[in-house]
C-alpha cells in the first residue's frame, strides 16, 4: 500500500485519531524567576518551551513542587506552577518544569516567533517496486533488504560503541556531613542544615512587635520550635532560625521542617514578621490567592506572615500525604487561628 493511500485511510471519517503530544521547542530564552511566596528572584534560562509551560535551567535556589512562581520575559510576566524540580547531585540539578497556573488561557510570554508552527508537506508517493536487474556474470548480487539490514546493524553497533565510550560516570556520593552545633536545635538535624554555623534558633525579639502582638491577641504564643499535629499521630516538627550577628541579611528568617529526623522543608525568607499555627480543620476553609484549590491537609498549618500591613504577604505551610504544600492566602487576617 502506498503512503498516499495510507494517509487517505487514516484521514477517513469515523476513524479515531491518536492524540499527539504537545510539541516542545528547544530554545534558550533568558528569564527572571521569582517565588510568589518568598519574593526571592533569580536569573535563569529556558531549555525548551511549549505553549503552556517550559523547562527552566540555571536555578541556584531550587523551588518546591507545587510552588507558584512568577516568570518575567522582557516586559511580559506570567504566574506558573512548579511541577517538578531536579534533585541535587543529578544532571537535572538546578532545573525545574513549570506550567501556566491557568493552562490554556491568555497569551504565553514566550516570543511569538518561537512557538510559530512549522509547515510540513505530505511525503511524495513512493514509486512502485521493481524486480532487481539481472546480475552480470561474475558479479555478486545482494538484495536490497539484506543491505538495509546490514546497514541498520552496523549503525546500532557504532551507536552502542560510542555510548560506552562517551557515557558519563555516575555522580560521586557526597561526603557525610560533620556534626555541627546550633544552639537550641537537635544535633542530628543541625548536621543536615547547609551552613548551619551561620544560623541560630530565633527568639521573640527576632519578630515584628505589631505582628507578634496580633498573633498573641488571638490566643497563641509564638514559639520558634514548631510542632504541627498530624492525623497519623506522628507530629511534624521544625525550627525558625535567624542569622548570627554580623550577617549581611539580618532580616532573613529560615524555616526548617523535618520528620523521622529527615529535613522535608528548608527555605529562607527575606523577612518574617511573625508566625502562627492554623488547626488542620480550618485549612479547608481558607480563601487562596488566584482562587487556588488546596489538597487535603494531614497536619496543622504554619502561617508565615512577612508584612503585617500587607494582607497578601503570607504563605501557609502544611503536609498533605508525603509532601509539603505552600499556598498564599488571599488575606491572612481572615485565616482562623482557633
Amino acid at each position: 500500500m502506498t503512503l498516499a493511500k495510507m494517509a487517505k485511510r487514516a484521514a477517513s471519517p469515523g476513524k479515531k485519531q491518536r492524540k499527539v503530544r504537545e510539541k516542545r521547542i528547544r530554545v534558550a530564552l533568558p528569564v527572571r524567576f521569582t517565588s510568589v511566596a518568598s519574593g526571592e528572584s533569580q536569573h535563569a534560562c529556558t531549555l525548551n518551551i511549549t505553549k503552556d509551560g517550559a523547562r527552566i535551567a540555571g536555578l541556584k535556589l531550587v523551588p518546591e513542587v507545587d510552588e507558584l512562581v512568577e516568570v518575567t520575559r522582557g516586559t511580559k510576566k506570567e504566574i506558573f506552577r512548579v511541577v517538578w524540580a531536579g534533585e541535587p547531585g543529578t544532571r537535572d540539578e538546578g532545573q525545574a518544569g513549570i506550567v501556566k497556573q491557568k493552562k490554556g488561557h491568555g497569551k504565553i510570554i514566550w516570543e511569538a516567533t518561537a512557538l510559530k508552527p512549522v509547515k510540513t508537506e505530505a511525503p511524495p508517493e513512493l514509486p512502485k517496486s521493481k524486480l532487481p536487474p539481472e546480475p552480470e556474470p561474475g558479479v555478486l548480487y545482494i538484495p536490497r533488504k539484506q543491505l538495509i539490514g546490514i546497514g541498520v546493524g552496523l549503525a546500532v553497533l557504532v551507536s552502542l560503541t560510542l555510548f560506552l565510550l562517551l557515557r558519563t560516570p555516575p555522580p560521586k556520593k557526597p561526603a557525610p556531613r560533620k556534626l555541627v552545633s546550633v544552639a537550641g536545635v537537635n544535633a542530628t538535624i543541625a548536621s543536615q542544615i547547609n551552613d548551619a554555623q551561620k544560623w541560630r534558633l530565633a527568639d521573640a525579639g527576632d519578630f515584628d512587635a505589631d505582628s507578634f502582638a496580633w498573633v498573641r491577641d488571638r490566643g497563641q504564643t509564638v514559639s520558634t520550635r514548631i510542632v504541627l499535629a498530624s492525623v497519623s499521630g506522628r507530629d511534624e516538627s521544625g525550627y525558625v532560625l535567624a542569622p548570627i550577628e554580623g550577617s549581611n541579611t539580618p532580616q532573613a528568617r529560615r524555616i526548617v521542617l523535618f520528620a523521622d529526623r529527615q529535613i522535608r522543608f528548608d527555605k529562607t525568607f527575606a523577612r518574617v514578621a511573625s508566625i502562627a499555627l492554623v488547626p488542620r480543620a480550618n485549612i479547608a476553609g481558607v480563601n487562596w490567592q488566584g482562587q487556588l484549590r488546596a489538597p487535603e491537609a494531614t497536619t496543622d498549618g504554619l502561617l508565615v506572615i512577612q508584612e503585617q500591613r500587607d494582607p497578601q504577604s503570607s504563605v501557609l505551610l502544611f503536609v498533605s500525604g508525603v509532601r509539603i504544600v505552600t499556598l498564599p492566602p488571599a488575606d491572612f487576617h481572615a485565616v482562623p487561628l482557633h
